[in-house]
């Protein structure tokens, strides 16, 4: 095996600069992933968008899809993660796979996208607690305060050790899906609107509309995904913990959403779906759509339970979010793209604690930029932050893909063909052709405005660009740390 001379190990990490070892097994790994990808978030913000602004029933085609492609990546990026260990994940692997100054573009637009997922989050977060106060208690508060409180107390989980929030994303996680699936069984159960059926799946309703929104927001249900690596220097045995989780990951996320799309689809009607939800998403109450079949299905009391669980979905998805965005900042300060002082880590629980007050202090401000310019938080501030950071994601993805084919071209393993080339070419393929679709859908969640659509889809090639100057810098300035760019961590 050939390895490029000076570029697969850094220096020793100094333990003020090391995460906790030992802390996550696969299981803890899986409950991040599926946290992030937020079950009820999903459901409750994203379906409504996928079904009102994509091509409605067939939405569920769409995100059948994403799975697939997402599946074939999964194969490269588990072969990737038994060779490297790093905070930095997508960041690493470019880093070594690509080079150096690709790398670290790619760490600029992964905090870009995960950031804009967050705030996604934080709308949907407040505005759903929001009404929910107002609905049994007749509290009215802003939903901007009620994200703000929220802000603080996820800000000290992301102080604490990591295993205290694997523990509680993974308690509420069961919650939610065994919810979500009562609901889509009680459906099907039941025969839906108008029977059984799988117009959902046929050409002419997947064609219709705008595809390329639903399969933007199918994406959208695996963001998060990259935690299986994210925490490598965290987990047990990371050459395995990895690997695995990320296929355990990516399947149960997958079946999950198909079959809710499909069932909800039903529960309205294949033929009414668009239209439900399109009118839901205006009136700013996209949740409906979940509130509206679990009254018919299940029963009253069953949106309660959704709507509390609705607020510890999205509490869950919002630690997930921060616990990324953090270890990206922590993963780029020791390597010194950004200040040296994020890369230090608690001295009694080893996290990354300044890099997560920075996160905090970042989200507060975009969601007070919010406020003050008057967006509302679900129609324009979750549809836009959603689809600006799904679609970076998507390209992080198909960078990853050619960075693994590339790093295997110059460390071969005999046999091992399907993982290492042919799998990274297809996920590449499939996650460009998912690119190009979702762009030129992309006005449909600007509310039919070209102007602002090219507007939020160039925030991606400009932080691109400035993760680009800042290479040029660095190689120029400190060389010798710009070549050590997603060193292997292990």
């Amino acid at each position: 095996m050939s390895v490029d001379k000076g570029l697969e190990t850094a220096a020793p990490a100094t333990e003020k600069h090391k995460l906790r070892r030992n802390a996550l097994g696969t299981a803890s790994i899986v409950f991040f992933v599926v946290a992030a990808a937020s079950p009820l978030t999903g459901v409750a913000g994203g379906l409504p968008v996928s079904f009102g602004l994509g091509n409605g029933a067939g939405a569920a085609a769409m995100y059948g899809l994403a799975t697939l492609v997402l599946l074939i990546f999964s194969v490269g990026y588990a072969a990737m993660s038994r060779r490297m260990i790093n905070a930095g994940a997508f960041y690493a692997y470019i880093g070594r796979g690509i080079a150096p100054w690709a790398g670290i573009v790619a760490a600029f637009v992964a905090m870009v996208s995960y950031l804009g997922m967050m705030i996604a989050v934080y709308s949907l977060y407040g505005s759903s607690t929001s009404d929910t106060l107002n609905a049994h208690f007749g509290v009215s508060i802003p939903w901007w305060v009620l994200s703000l409180v929220t802000l603080l107390i996820v800000a000290s989980f992301g102080h604490r050790q990591v295993d205290l929030s694997a523990k509680v994303l993974g308690v509420f996680m069961l919650l939610e899906v065994a919810a979500i699936l009562l609901i889509g069984g009680s459906i099907v159960a039941q025969g839906g609107a108008s029977g059984i059926n799988l117009d959902g799946f046929s050409w002419d309703t997947v064609s219709s509309g705008a595809p390329g929104v639903a399969l933007l927001f199918g994406f959208a249900s695996f963001v998060g995904y990259e935690a299986t690596a994210l925490y490598g220097e965290e987990v047990r045995d990371p050459k395995r913990t990895v690997a695995r989780a990320t296929y355990i990951a990516v399947l149960l996320i997958g079946a999950f959403y198909v079959f809710t799309t499909w069932s909800f689809g039903l529960g309205v009607g294949t033929d009414k779906i668009q239209d439900a939800s399109l009118e839901a998403l205006q009136q700013n109450a996209g949740p409906a759509i979940m509130f509206g079949q679990a009254a018919e299905y299940v029963g009253p009391s069953m949106i309660t339970i959704l709507e509390v669980l609705l607020v510890t979905s999205l509490f869950a998805a919002l630690v997930a979010f921060h616990n990324a965005i953090s270890r990206y900042m922590f993963a780029l300060s020791r390597e010194k793209v950004f200040p040296p002082f994020l890369s230090v880590t608690h001295e009694r629980y080893q996290s990354p604690y300044k890099a997560s007050a920075l996160t905090a202090i970042i989200a507060a401000a975009v969601i007070l930029l919010a406020v003050v310019t008057g967006r509302e938080p679900m129609l324009e501030v979750f549809s836009w932050t959603s689809g600006v950071g799904t679609l970076g994601v998507i390209l992080l993805q198909a960078a990853t893909s050619l960075a693994v084919f590339r790093y295997f071209r110059k460390n071969p393993e005999p046999g091992r063909m399907w993982q290492t080339q042919i799998a990274p070419l297809l996920a590449l393929a499939g996650l460009l052709g998912a690119t190009v679709l979702a762009v030129s859908n992309f006005s449909m969640l600007a509310g039919g405005s070209g102007l602002l659509s090219v507007v939020l889809i160039l925030v991606i090639p400009a932080t691109a660009l400035f993760g680009l100057a800042v290479a040029v810098i660095m190689r120029s300035k400190r060389p010798d740390m710009y070549h050590e760019v997603g060193a292997d961590m292990a």
